[in-house]
Formats: C-alpha cells, structure tokens, sequence
C-alpha cells in the first residue's frame, strides 16, 4: 500500500512541476455592462469601453492598472466602432497575465444616433448591382459635409430678408455678366445643376427676371451688406477709435514736385528755378507745363498740389522726401527716386480740419478698412444669427456650428422632425420659423445628391470590369496605404491639431470626404480602379508615341513679362512689350542676346528677370500652351514679333539653346525594358509614355470614361429629382472633355 501513495505522489510532483502555469488561474474581467450603446458623436469611444471594466485582476498579479498594464488590448470586428460609424460592434477585452494565461470577453456595442430622420429612411435613391443608397445614408453623408453652409443659407435668407438695401440691379448685372462668360447654354446647365429648373428655350432676359436664379444670387449681396452695416454700427458709436484714429492722422502737404525722365532734363532748370524771385510761382509754372497730376488729396487752403500723409501712390522714397522738407524749403539737387529725376518744392503744411468735419470720413475709412478684412463678413454674420435665437436639435451640425462660432449656447433639446428653429422677425412675437429635416435633406439634395452618390455608384460599376480587378497583392496595398496615412497623422497629430484642428484619425480622413476606414478603403481602390480601367480602354499606343517624339522639343529660353490681370492694365502691359519690341527691332543680330538680357533686368517683371529673362531649358508640357506655341514657331535666336498674352500677363518670348533629339540605338530592340531606360533615347520615351499616361488621366477624360461605363450598364436613379441632375451631369461629361 505505501509503495503505490509514493507512487501517486511522485506523479503529482512531476504534474505540479510540468504543467504549473496551466494549473494557475486565469486573469479575471468583470465588466459593468454586456451591452453597450455610444452616441456616434462620442470622442472618446475607448475610453467609454475601458471605463465599461469593472474588474481586471489576477490571483498572482493583482489588480491590473489597464492604461498601462502592456499586456491587456480590446479588439473589435470593425475597427469602424472606434470612429463612431453607426451599426452593431462585438468588442473584445484581452487580458494576459505575467504567467501568460489569456483571459477574453467579449461585449455588443451599438453605435447609434438620436439625431432627427429623414421621411421614409429606407427608400432607396440609387442602386447598382448589389450596391444600394437609402434616403438615411444619402442624407448622412451630406449633412457631414454640406449640412452646417446649407443650414446657414437657409436661415440667412430669411433673416436678412428684411434688410433695408438697393442690390437688385447688382445682382442682375452679376447675373448678366455670368451669362456672357459662360454662355447661355452653360449657364443654363450650371443653374439647373445646382436645382433651379429652367423652361426649355428660356432666353436670357427671362432668366435675369427668374426669381430663383435672382434668390440664388442675392444671399452674398445681403451677407456682405448685414456685414457692412454691423461694422458702421459698431465704429459709429466708439469714439474711443474715432479720436484716435484722428489724432494718428498727420496734416496734408502742400508742395510741387518736378518729374523728370533724365538727370540732365531736372539739373537743366535746377539753377533757374532756385533762383528766381518767387520761387513757388516759378515751380508752379514748370509743373503746369509739364502736363501732370501727382496730387493724391483736395485742400481749399492750398492752390499748389496737395498731397495726403496715407497715400503713398506716389512712391515711398518721394512721399517721405515731400514730408521730411520744411515749409518753403525746395531741393538744392536733383533727386532720383523710382527711376524719375525730382526737383520739389515745399509750400506748407496745410492744418488739418476739425474733428467733426473729418469724422464721417473717419467712419467711412474705418468701415471700409474692416469690411475688406479676409473673413470679416463671415465672422460678422456669425454674431449677428446669435441674435436670432438660433436652436439647433441635430447634434452634429449643433457641434459643427459651435466650432465656428464658440459663443453659441449650446441647448439640450430635442426634436424628431426639426433640425432648427429661429426667431426671423426681432420685431414681433410670432412663432420661430421651423426648418424640417426634410427640408434640409431637400436643399442639400438639389444641390450635393447627384456629385455625392456617384463615387459609391463609380465604384460598383467599376467592379463589374472583370478585366481589370484587383489581386491579393494589390488589396494589400491598399491597406498598407491606410496603415501609411495612420503612422503619418500619428507622427503629426499634435502639429494637425495646433494648426488645422484636426484632433483624431476620424478629423484627419474627414478631409478626404470619409467617415470610417471602409469608405477611406473603397475611395482608394476606386482610385486604383479607375486608373486600370483607363488603361483597359485607352492603352498607350506607338502611335501616340510616336506624335508625342514627332512633336518633342526641349530648348533654353528667356522672356520678358508685364503682368497684367484686367483691361486697364493689359492695354498699359501691351504697350510696354511693343516699346520693347520696337527696341529688339531695331538691335544688330550679333548684340540680340545680350540686349535682350539687359531689357528684361530692366523692365521685365517676372521672377527670372534678374537672370536675363532666362527660364532654363524646358519641353512641352511644362509651359502654359500659349507660351509653348509661341516657343514652337521659333528658332534658336529668334523672338517674338508680337507680344504673347497668357494668363500672366504680355511676354516677349527668346529662344537661346535647343537641344538635339536623341538618337535611337540601332540594338534597342534587342535590349532589355531596364537597359533601354538606361539610354537616352529609352529614357526620353519612357517620359513620354508617362505624360501620356497623365493626358489619359486627366480628370475631364476620366469622366467621360465612367459616364459611358454607367450607361452601358444601365444605371438611372431611383429619385426622380437626383435623375434630372444626373442626366444634366452625364450630358455634361460625355459632351465637353474640358469640363471639370
């Protein structure tokens, strides 16, 4: 009998020491709750599912802190529930101890929303193949992106309704103008994109009386003059700022300046001015003849010109010079500033008026001065809705709006139907005015449905190419994409925040127009999808190739440029290039180059100018096209008879060096793809498939390619509204390449 007990014990000795970590215990997780709901908006989901633990101990270890225990994580299905994507989640703790032994639990998260829904939710606007959009989902991705701008212009047309200002003619010749740029048929389609439909051959003298064009247009107008007369309230009434701005102001200068185009021109009156009787009638005489106007203000106490102490028109060197002299001191040498010769004499310092006579143009300088600030009329309309009593129940665009404007009072209020209400009349105590989650969806629809549900239908069509889907290999990619742009927004996050407001993962890929890491997924295999499928119907061919090598050129050249961005200052730059012109005409072959490198120091006013003009060598496509036509007509040491226009201004175009095609090596077809690239020939075409590759994605073509794939499928939208955008719209691709 003892033997078999030592028997039994000595097994249990070498189970006890074999197997002892199985034998612990496992680490335990309580939790409070089994299920969990999160509002979508939440910013700090793992922090609520961290904070659901409500035990995480170990028999050996003890209590675990899990912010900081390394070997404790929570996995998910879908890691959608850490940005708030609404649907259903299983969530899982995992909790390992010293010992390794693994204790999981796992929990169901809901992601829900209490916002207001749209009518009839589950009805579908589109569908293509198995890919289908609802009323709920359309509705959701726009309010995201558009719900916060369509909702103030909603309620900015009405409570500003009421203001009191003159802008119809302004608008009809804004409208007008419009019509003349685009042409009546564009601008019909423009309009008509946006929601506003127009009769079948309206002309466009019935356009300017159409009332919702007419309210399209008028919103800006208002906002900038609700703008315009917040800030002459505000400055009218502190005289604090109008006193010293007055007092800031220096007197106006009363003095006769002498333009001269040449030293020798000024010196040669210098003696006989300085040393007349009445030197100030003798100045006054010479500017009378001269045939000029330098004054920049009026002054009744002077006859001589007047110039002001804040408008330095003149030029900053003159302008001081005037002010520095004494009263009835004049310049006892010629003076150069801005490439002109003075002779100046100073009459007086004329006394500055009254305040009182000076604070209405105080009020307008001031009013105007703040108006013309960059955003001042946004932010100034901002204040003025807080006055308006403005609720908002939709928790998202109530967040959007409070981060523009921090002094909103956010209101815990509720409402199944409405987004907002306000009081449009301060006058009255009618009840607010109520905007429906219908009607939002409505506005947002008309003028975002058809441009945001197209990507999401692109795709799905995209997918019924059988030809150019994608492999293991490039899903991977794709998903080693997303990983790239997660360790990118962790290397920059506190910089994202600091200085765009970007504080999470789900702020940063809201910039691309996504909610969850799904969408940011299926954005990027659209992307890689569409550039297979351009290449599946436009391959490159060696006949473009060989255009592109007919039509290759890569040259030296230098210009010289007078900018210009409206009529006035484009007739004064033509003028200036044709002086220049006149000037190459008349300069000797041999001393063309060095003549033109000298002009463009002087008077060019583009960036290479202190090089010559000189740009450096360049081939097509890297110029603007007008400038690359002019290049292509010229040869090495000729120029441009004729000013070039660009969208930079007028150019005189020279061309210096050119270099020669490549040759091709007579064995470059037995060599391999890397050993031509090593070629300058190989190299040449390879940069040439590649511009081509570009031409074909450029995004105009792109359009037209997934317009003619849609419609070879099929696809029309279940919504009779989005459908008459969307035939506008594919009209629009197939039709005008050009398009954006």
């Amino acid at each position: 009998m003892k033997k078999y007990t030592i028997l039994i014990l000595a097994m249990a000795l070498v189970l006890i020491g074999c197997s002892s970590k199985e034998l612990k215990e496992k680490p335990i997780i309580e939790v409070k709750k089994e299920q969990l709901t999160i509002d979508y908006l939440e910013n700090n989901i793992n922090g609520i599912l961290l904070n659901n633990i409500d035990k995480a101990r170990d028999v050996e270890d003890g209590e675990y802190d899990l912010n900081t225990y390394e070997k404790f994580s929570i996995e998910t299905n879908d890691d959608d529930v850490f940005l708030g994507v609404i649907g259903m989640y299983e969530i899982t703790y995992i909790l390992t101890d010293t010992d390794e032994n693994t204790t999981e639990k796992t929990i169901d998260v809901t992601i829900t929303s209490d916002d207001p829904e749209v009518s009839n939710p589950d009805t579908l606007v589109a569908k293509l193949n198995n890919e289908e959009i609802t009323n709920s989902e359309l509705y959701s991705k726009l309010k995201k992106q558009n719900g916060l701008n369509t909702l103030l212009r909603v309620i900015d047309l009405e409570i500003l309704s009421d203001y009191e200002v003159d802008v119809e003619q302004d608008i009809v010749d804004k409208i007008s103008d419009d019509i003349e740029n685009q042409g009546l048929d564009e601008f019909k389609k423009g309009i008509e994109f946006i929601g506003i439909e127009l009769d079948e051959g309206i002309t466009k003298d019935e356009i300017l009386n159409n009332k919702d064009v007419f309210d399209f247009y008028k919103l800006s107008f208002l906002r900038d003059h609700a703008a315009y007369l917040y800030a002459l309230d505000k400055i009218e009434d502190d005289d604090a700022l109008l006193e010293s701005t007055y007092e800031a102001i220096e007197p106006d200068v009363c003095a006769i300046p002498l333009r001269f185009d040449t030293e020798d021109a000024a010196a040669a009156v210098l003696s006989d001015l300085n040393s007349a009787d009445d030197i100030e009638a003798a100045y006054q005489a010479k500017y009378d003849t001269l045939g000029y106007d330098l004054a920049t203000s009026d002054n009744d106490n002077c006859t001589a010109p007047v110039f002001s102490s804040n408008d330095q028109s003149i030029g900053q060197e003159l302008h001081a010079h005037i002010f520095n002299l004494e009263d009835s001191e004049y310049t006892t040498v010629v003076k150069e500033f801005d490439n002109y010769f003075y002779l100046v004499y100073k009459v007086k310092q004329v006394d500055k008026p009254s305040f009182e006579n000076m604070k209405q143009d105080l009020i307008d300088q001031l009013v105007e001065a703040t108006t013309a600030q960059k955003g001042y009329a946004q932010s100034a309309m901002m204040t003025i809705r807080l006055d308006y009593n403005i609720i908002i129940f939709d928790q998202l665009i109530k967040e959007q709006f409070l981060a523009v404007n921090k002094e909103y009072m956010m209101k815990d209020t509720d409402s199944e139907t409405l987004v907002a209400t306000f009081d449009h009349d301060l006058d009255s105590d009618t009840a607010p005015y109520e905007i429906s989650v219908d009607e939002l969806y409505g506005e947002l629809k008309s003028r975002y449905g058809t441009t945001t549900t197209l990507p999401k239908i692109n795709l799905a069509a995209l997918e019924t190419v059988e030809a150019i889907q994608l492999d293991d290999e490039q899903i991977e990619e794709i998903a080693k994409q997303i990983q790239s742009m997660k360790q990118q927004y962790n290397t920059q996050a506190q910089q994202l925040a600091q200085q765009y407001g970007i504080f999470s993962w789900k702020d940063y890929i809201g910039y691309y127009g996504v909610t969850s890491e799904k969408e940011l997924f299926n954005v990027l295999k659209t992307n890689t999808l569409t550039r297979e499928y351009v290449f599946h119907i436009n391959p490159v061919t060696q006949a473009e190739i060989d255009e592109a090598l007919a039509n290759w050129f890569e040259v030296n050249a230098s210009h010289i440029l007078f900018k210009c961005n409206d009529d006035s200052s484009c007739e004064t730059a033509l003028d200036k290039a044709n002086v220049v012109i006149d000037t190459l005409n008349q300069t000797a072959e041999t001393d063309l180059f060095d003549t033109f490198a000298e002009l463009a120091k002087d008077v060019s006013e583009g960036p290479s100018a202190p090089k010559g003009g000189e740009l450096g060598f360049f081939s097509p496509g890297n110029m603007v096209k007008e400038f690359e036509d002019a290049v292509r007509a010229l040869e090495v040491g000729e120029y441009t008879t004729e000013a070039v226009k660009t969208q930079f201004g007028y150019h005189i175009i020279i061309v210096t060096e050119e270099k020669p095609l490549p040759t091709r090596p007579s064995d470059y077809d037995e060599l391999t793809e890397d050993e031509k690239l090593q070629t300058e020939y190989g190299a040449l075409i390879n940069q040439l498939k590649e511009s081509i590759k570009q031409n074909h994605l450029s995004q105009p073509k792109i359009n037209k390619l997934l317009a003619e794939l849609r419609d070879e499928l099929g696809f029309n939208f279940l919504d009779a509204e989005l459908q008459s955008q969307y035939e506008l719209l594919q009209e629009l691709y197939k039709e005008n390449e050009s398009a954006e």
